[in-house]
């Protein structure tokens, strides 16, 4: 079993990456999970991806992020219990607001990065 690490930066900062959509920084992470708050920039949207090996819950920090699972577009709201999604299923963050939205996502599985299948890119990734 690995041993989980805080993941800082230079300065005492969370690591950050950038992406087309926004950026996100890693609070925790070991083998088998990983933290992270995940910011999307107004008007933007992850892809539209599956994973074969992992299983990510979402917990809005900040109002009027939405989620689109199989096709079903659902609003993000606070709550005690987080929206889950399951392995091959398709997904996608997307932010409609005028300002960033804050969301924090809790991959348990296999969380690495290769592990992500695009179906559809706004990107072109």
């Amino acid at each position: 079993m690995g041993h989980g690490r805080q993941v800082y930066g230079e300065v005492g900062h969370m690591r950050q990456e950038t992406r087309p959509w926004g950026r996100f920084e890693v609070i925790y992470e070991n083998d088998n999970m990983w933290l992270k708050r995940i910011i999307i920039n107004p008007g933007e949207s992850l892809s539209y991806q599956k994973h074969y090996e992992r299983t990510e819950y979402w917990v809005p920090e900040t109002p009027g992020g939405w989620m689109e699972v199989r096709g079903k577009k659902l609003e993000l709201k606070h709550s005690l219990v987080p929206m889950a999604v399951y392995p091959q299923v398709e997904h996608r963050l997307f932010n409609p607001c005028e300002h960033e939205v804050s969301v924090i996502e809790w991959a348990v599985g296999h969380p690495q990065e290769a592990d992500i299948v695009r179906i559809h890119d706004l990107y072109g990734r």
